[in-house]
């Protein structure tokens, strides 16, 4: 599949409350949409307990990012789920009109939430990868220039390459320089929605 480029940077809000992460939390994104003109690729919410930090789909349907978020964080495993944005909640959020979307969350360590934090507040590249599938149980995080920092893996027991090529993949992408989204396949069974944000500009 072919990567979406210029992703929306990560809100430090959304930065912060992974930081501040003392637990298990879930971020959730959008895998796929239809119609919704102003979707951003990228664009990210941190489920931490209390709710979510983050915005997606202009809160049109903020009570079922909710609860897609409790439920990876408290299962442990990635959760999917088909939402409908009607006209008049899509006008009111600033998306230009109906459509659907496809969401995903999953569950990261206080640990995986930390190093995405602490890669963002310095100005370093991150990456997010998990499962795309329902019930994943696997998710990797990565951070910096050669993406060398990481936390976790998408290595199902199966198959020990899954970790290089998405790192590969990534790697690609980051001679662009500009943040991206895919959705790749890694093996017969495993697809992987990635998300990597990279800042405007290397100092």
């Amino acid at each position: 599949m072919t990567a979406t480029s210029g992703a929306a940077a990560v809100p430090e809000p959304v930065r912060a409350a992974l930081a501040a992460a003392s637990g298990p939390v879930a971020v959730i994104r959008v895998a796929e949409h239809s119609g919704l003109a102003s979707v951003m690729p990228g664009e990210l919410g941190v489920y931490t307990g209390d709710g979510v930090v983050g915005t997606l789909l202009g809160a049109a349907v903020q009570d079922e990012v909710v609860a897609l978020g409790a439920a990876a964080a408290s299962r442990r495993v990635a959760q999917q789920r088909a939402v409908v944005v009607s006209e008049s909640a899509a006008l009111g959020a600033g998306l230009g009109c109906a459509g659907r979307a496809l969401l995903v969350a999953h569950p990261l360590t206080a640990a995986a939430a930390h190093l995405l934090a602490d890669g963002l507040a310095v100005g370093a590249p991150v990456l997010l990868a998990g499962g795309a599938e329902d019930g994943a149980k696997t998710v990797l995080v990565a951070s910096g220039w050669a993406l060398e920092h990481r936390d976790g893996t998408l290595d199902h027991g199966s198959d020990p390459r899954v970790d290089d090529a998405v790192l590969q993949r990534a790697r690609e992408l980051l001679k662009g320089a500009v943040s991206a989204t895919d959705r790749m396949q890694v093996a017969v069974s495993t697809t992987v929605l990635l998300d990597l944000w990279v800042p405007v500009a290397r100092m």
